[in-house]
């Protein structure tokens, strides 16, 4: 194994000869390191035409005695966007990129490229160039940075499966572009964190069927975007007919089953505020419309809460303890008892612990507009008809 790895640090097969074997007509230094085998010694001029769909691969450069990292915006390849249509796939009125310095950050890396826009009105606007590219773009107006779908989505899958940060995620990007430099690249940063956000915001509302609707994203209702507990009693969709008229005895068949509890380690330091990072998609899914929300908890503030009678309840009877330089203690959140899913619009920050005015507020906004006539929360039961 090790003779092998040390193999491919030189020429390997193609020791035993100098010039590229696909035209003959130049000498074969180029080798892709993301090909299948390593990539077989080509000239500067097949490497590029063998990557034009590509254009994200690592190349290296063969010096004599070893190889060292080139890259194919150093080597001439331009990317066109809004030609893919086209035989030859170039524009004949190309807009070169801002700067001349695009970074397209991806699976492999955080790449450099020469980017050019269509320039004869057939490829459209430059946002929906990009877009149509499956690149995702960091700004709405001459963007200088974009991220494939490829590792947005990639980045998506582990955020939840290993809880890995996005800092931890861009920097393992760098690094498989410079393990030595990669600090250089950095830079995009706060770029990339922006778009991984955008994607989602977007992601969501894709899956809860916004782009079929005819008013489209600014009329979305608020909870419309939550995934909802199959199992559930959903009037309308998993509930037989006439089942308000089901005899008092089996009225709990369809009655809904919630819990209530609160996270104190999902702390939020005191560090900004809404009006300077606001959300995306303000309660359109789980969590509640923010400023309702506080609009509600600063007109409640001052209620006195009565001493919970439970022993050892510090959540409610000492709730300063673990506050005090935050801007949220944790968050609270209403669930599905039986299912453990969270319902729709009741998820919101905590101030002061599992204040009264905080829980109840994410009770009853998670049940509004239900036409279920009877709720369990905990070990009380309320009944009635839902308006």
């Amino acid at each position: 194994y090790l003779e092998e790895i040390l193999r491919l640090e030189g020429r390997g097969d193609h020791a035993t000869y100098s010039d590229c074997r696909r035209c003959g007509l130049s000498a074969a230094e180029f080798r892709c390191c993301d090909c299948l085998g390593g990539g077989e010694l080509l000239c500067a001029a097949c490497t590029k035409d063998g990557h034009r769909q590509l254009p994200f691969h690592r190349i290296q450069q063969w010096m004599g005695t070893s190889f060292r990292r080139t890259t194919l915006k150093e080597m001439g390849l331009r990317i066109q966007l809004g030609h893919w249509h086209s035989v030859s796939g170039r524009c004949p009125l190309p807009e070169p990129a801002a700067g001349e310095d695009f970074v397209i950050i991806d699976n492999l890396g955080v790449h450099h490229v020469n980017l050019d826009y269509c320039g004869c009105g057939e490829g459209g606007l430059r946002t929906v160039q990009l877009l149509r590219a499956q690149i995702w773009g960091a700004t709405t107006t001459n963007p200088r940075t974009g991220a494939t779908f490829s590792v947005l989505r990639r980045f998506q899958l582990l955020s939840c499966e290993s809880k890995c940060s996005v800092l931890e995620f861009y920097q393992t990007l760098a690094r498989e572009t410079d393990n030595l430099h990669f600090k250089k690249d950095t830079v995009r940063y706060n770029e990339f964190m922006r778009m991984t956000r955008e994607w989602r915001n977007v992601r969501m509302l894709k899956r809860a069927g916004r782009g079929h609707e005819a008013d489209g994203i600014a009329r979305t209702q608020p909870g419309a975007c939550a995934l909802l507990c199959p199992a559930c009693p959903h009037p309308g969709k998993n509930l037989p007919p006439n089942w308000e008229n089901a005899p008092l005895e089996l009225r709990f068949i369809y009655a809904l089953f919630v819990a209530i509890d609160a996270n104190f380690r999902l702390k939020r330091k005191d560090v900004s505020s809404e009006e300077r990072d606001p959300g995306l998609g303000n309660g359109w899914a789980f969590i509640c419309d923010v400023q309702a929300y506080m609009e509600h908890v600063g007109k409640h503030w001052n209620y006195k809460q009565e001493r919970s009678h439970c022993v050892a309840h510090d959540a409610v009877d000492k709730p300063d303890r673990e506050a005090r330089g935050t801007a949220s203690s944790g968050i609270g959140a209403v669930d599905c008892a039986r299912h453990n899913m969270k319902r729709p619009c009741a998820v919101g920050d905590l101030q002061l612990g599992e204040r009264y005015i905080n829980m109840d507020y994410m009770f009853f906004r998670s049940v509004a507009g239900s036409s279920l006539m009877r709720f369990h929360w905990g070990q009380a039961t309320i009944s009635g008809p839902r308006k």
